[in-house]
């Protein structure tokens, strides 16, 4: 897993850039948990998040944790519940 989590890093350190252009908002949905045996990884989904928090015109959402069904039906839960909301 190694490995897979120092793409998921690449992926989340270069996909700021682009998401900022085109007014993107990055989220992470599932559990976290996980995050604290790669720490690098943790914080560059954090620092993704925290860079695009602001942004409108979209939302790019990973669950990296989507081997479970609690953490699917958590997400799935999750986009029900917000997309029921007001905008």
């Amino acid at each position: 897993l190694n490995t897979l989590a120092l793409c998921y890093e690449i992926l989340f350190r270069m996909s700021v850039p682009i998401a900022q252009k085109h007014g993107i908002k990055i989220e992470h949905l599932g559990a976290v948990d996980w995050l604290a045996k790669y720490p690098t990884l943790k914080a560059a989904l954090s620092e993704a998040m925290a860079a695009t928090a602001g942004n409108t015109n979209g939302i790019l959402r990973f669950d990296l944790e989507y081997g479970g069904q609690e953490e699917i039906a958590d997400a799935v839960a999750e986009v029900i519940a917000e997309s029921d909301s007001p905008k």
